[in-house]
């Protein structure tokens, strides 16, 4: 079976990460081909590594629809792919109207829930209109590809109604990675400082505002407490400028993009996650299988994977005073939570390792493949 992902680009986010190591470690019987079309290349070394052929389309202009169709198309009539697995809004435009002028089988890919209110509520004006136009468009063409993979059950529910789609089309495959990789966590000998690490890019949906305002209104209280945020992003500029203007450059660190940011967390004594909604988070996988313990929000795609008081401490989206007492909680009961991390590790091996995910995703394709040749 020879499978064209095509992608936005290859740039290092959960998505182009779950590519990544879904091609990485799928059966010898498939031959994979990635297809970019836009100019980020961060994770093009990694993606050079494993065994699969890469396609740079560099298309120029954000929205040039028309000149990358016309080009997918003879990327497609050259290597003749039986299936094609689309990610991100872009290339799964791009890659619709191609594989509907050649008649090839199309997967597309849920990763994020893009039409929920709560992203409705950020675009304001000329851009509330651009966001509308871009739903009505991926709506009016979600119809053409044979059938979706989603890294959610909450995502795959909220898309396919969102884009009018039956839920029979649509497949639950959870991101994985390979557990072979991480060890357990053993608690850091410093007692100095208590490390609080949070891995995500630097974007509204993360809500690193409010752990910074949380951490600031604690910092009396625990002043031993460091936070480093691994990741970059648009909103860099604005999460600085809050940092300086709390005052709290000595205790709140913005790291930057690291390729294996999850190492990171042995050093660390907690693992935070604040976001208000997103995919099912690969970096959430990682701190779990790292196995030490973590403060998560409560949106549905987090509570796939975790339990409050048996896998982490949970929190109320948003609501600054229930992260305040769940920080609290775990630094003032930290040997009791311990056990939770060593929980999470446990199911993250036993339901998130990378060969179970990729075992089920070629199997979805597969079955896909044949009820399209049918």
């Amino acid at each position: 079976m020879k499978v064209i992902f095509t992608i936005d680009t290859l740039a290092q986010g959960g998505a182009e990460q779950s590519t990544l190591e879904t091609i990485r470690n799928f059966s010898s019987s498939v031959e994979s081909v990635v297809v970019y079309f836009y100019s980020n290349h961060r994770l093009k070394d990694a993606f050079e590594q494993v065994n699969c052929k890469i396609i740079f389309l560099d298309i120029q202009g954000k929205y040039n629809f028309l000149v990358a169709i016309k080009q997918l198309i003879e990327v497609f009539k050259v290597e003749k792919p039986d299936i094609v697995v689309s990610t991100l809004y872009r290339s799964s435009i791009i890659s619709r109207f191609a594989c509907l002028f050649l008649h090839i089988p199309l997967v597309g890919t849920f990763v994020s829930d893009s039409y929920i209110p709560e992203r409705r509520k950020l675009f304001k004006g000329v851009k509330k209109i651009f966001y509308y136009s871009t739903w009505a468009l991926d709506c009016i063409t979600a119809r053409i590809p044979v059938g979706y993979i989603s890294n959610s059950v909450s995502i795959a529910k909220t898309n396919a109604h969102s884009l009018l789609i039956p839920m029979n089309r649509v497949t639950v495959v959870h991101r994985g990675r390979d557990s072979s990789q991480f060890t357990q966590w053993t608690r850091p000998n410093d007692n100095n400082n208590f490390v609080i690490t949070s891995v995500g890019r630097l974007v509204d949906l993360k809500w690193y505002p409010l752990l910074i305002k949380a951490i600031f209104e604690l910092k009396d209280k625990f002043p031993q407490v460091k936070v480093i945020i691994y990741g970059e992003g648009l909103e860099r500029i604005n999460i600085e400028n809050l940092i300086h203007e709390l005052k709290m450059d000595h205790m709140i660190q913005l790291a930057g993009n690291h390729s294996l940011a999850w190492k990171n967390l042995y050093q660390s004594n907690a693992y935070i996650n604040t976001s208000i909604y997103e995919g099912f988070s690969g970096a959430l996988v990682e701190a779990m299988l790292v196995g030490l313990p973590m403060i998560v929000s409560n949106i549905s795609m987090n509570l796939e994977a975790i339990t409050h008081n048996e896998t982490a401490i949970v929190f109320e989206s948003k609501n600054i005073n229930d992260l305040k007492k769940s920080i609290t909680d775990l630094i003032e009961n930290y040997d009791s939570k311990l056990a939770l991390g060593i929980a999470a590790r446990a199911k993250a091996i036993e339901y998130f390792d990378i060969k179970v995910v990729v075992r089920k995703y070629e199997e979805t394709l597969r079955k896909i493949l044949l009820n399209a040749k049918k």
